[in-house]
Order: C-alpha cells, then structure tokens, then sequence
C-alpha cells in the first residue's frame, strides 16, 4: 500500500486501483477521483484569483479588501471595524474665483443733498492750510478750501459763470493779503481748530443765481495760537459740495 500511494498533486490511476482493490469497493475509487479533481479546481481557482489580484489597480485592491473585511464581519455577526485605509488622493478641479471690486466708499450726489459733517479731519486741514496761507501771505497755499471751479461752472446760474469764478477767487486772494497785514509778525503761529458758524440751510435750486441746492453757513471760526494767546478769524460764507465745506465769501461781501 505505501508502493501505491500518490501524493494530493497527482491524480490516482482509477482504473488499476479498481484492478488492484476489486469491484467490491467501488465507492472506494470515487473518494480518491473525487479528492484528485477537487484538489485540480483549487489550483485552478488560486492561479485565477492571483491573475485578477494583479490585473488590478491600487483603488480597486483597496475597495475589494474592504468588501472582503465587511464579508467577513457579517460572517461573525459583529459590526465592521472603523477602516483606516489611505485613499489615493484626488486633485480638486474647482472654477476660479472671480476677483471682486469693493464697493465706492461714497456714492455720486449729483443733486448735492448730502450734508456733509459738522467737523472732519479733512475739514481741519484744508483750514489750516488757509491759516498758513494768510501767516505767509501766499494766497495758493489756501486754494483746497475755496469752492472748486469745475462743480461752479454747472452749478451758478449766470451770464458767464468761468468770469464770476475768477472775480470771487480773485477776492478770496485779496482778503487773505488783508488779514496777513492785520498782524505784523505771524512767527510761531499755529492751527488750533475751526468751527462752523451758523447752524448749515439749504439753499434750493433757482435760489441766489444756483441752478444745484446746497448748504450754505455763515460765520465760521477760525481759531489759531500766537504766542500765549489764542486768537479767532471770521471766515464770512461757507457751502457745500460733493460731502464737503468750501469757502466762497473769506471776508464780508463789499458792496
């Protein structure tokens, strides 16, 4: 019997083992055929299920290993364990965002409603630029308080608005030559503050020779410090623009 014997790898030679053990055992031979053919599906099987493993990519191994750890947990009757498995990561496609422009921080007034503040930081300097203006005697230096031209021209209801701008800037240099010679000595002056005067009304279209309403006040103040002292300068006609205080009148009107 061990001369006869065959290994799980061979398939036994049925018909001399039929010889060998007789008719009386037949259901001794298919036992051994049966085994031999089992074991020849199972390579089979193994080299089949290696050849698919390694035709496949690294995601489908991974999906396939968690498919078999759920197969294997629903086998056991117990809930799957938490997988920490390393996906391959994927690139995110997203659109550009579109770059955004932030809002003016004033809108247009082209009706010039919008009061403008009592009291500004911009409001400060251009009045102290005029305070310089008259303690130098250099009448330019003051010209970013005086109502601007471009506005005056659509806003003045006359002839020849361009000839009434030039006389009244013409006069606002004149009147600041006169309050520098008030003072014979302007060293060491300094700005102190200015302060509207009359509480701001609004003047309406139609109203002294204006085509646009505006605010108007009269009577500002402006304050500066010579020495110990503090003194106090009329600036006579105040309007608005564009969300700003401007000077028409330095002085009183000459009539």
């Amino acid at each position: 019997m061990h001369a006869l014997a065959w290994t799980h790898h061979e398939r036994a030679p049925v018909g001399v083992l039929a010889l060998f053990l007789g008719v009386g055992a037949p259901w001794l031979v298919g036992v051994l055929a049966g085994g031999a053919l089992g074991c020849d599906r199972e390579e089979k099987q193994a080299t089949r299920a290696a050849t698919v493993t390694e035709g496949r990519t690294d995601s489908e191994r991974l999906l396939h290993a968690d498919a078999d750890t759920l197969k294997r947990s629903d086998a056991d009757g117990a809930a799957p364990a938490a997988m920490n498995v390393t996906r391959p990561a994927v690139a995110s496609a997203s659109a550009p965002q579109p770059k955004r422009t932030p809002p003016s921080e004033k809108q247009p007034d082209p009706s010039n409603q919008t009061r403008p503040p009592l009291t500004s930081e911009d409001l400060e300097q251009r009045a102290a630029h005029l305070l310089d203006a008259i303690a130098r005697n250099d009448p330019a230096t003051g010209d970013d308080f005086f109502f601007p031209k471009a506005p005056f021209l659509p806003l003045k209801d006359v002839g020849d608005p361009a000839r009434y701008f030039d006389q009244l800037l013409a006069t606002y240099h004149r009147d600041i030559g006169s309050l520098h010679a008030e003072r014979k000595d302007w060293t060491g002056v300094a700005f102190v503050s200015f302060e509207l005067g009359t509480t701001p009304t609004w003047v309406m279209p139609g109203k002294e020779y204006n085509k646009i309403g505006y605010f108007r006040t009269f009577g500002g103040k402006l304050r500066y410090r010579i020495g110990e002292k503090v003194k106090e300068l009329a600036v006579s006609t105040i309007i608005s623009w564009d969300g700003r205080w401007y000077v028409t009148h330095l002085s009183p009107i000459r009539h």
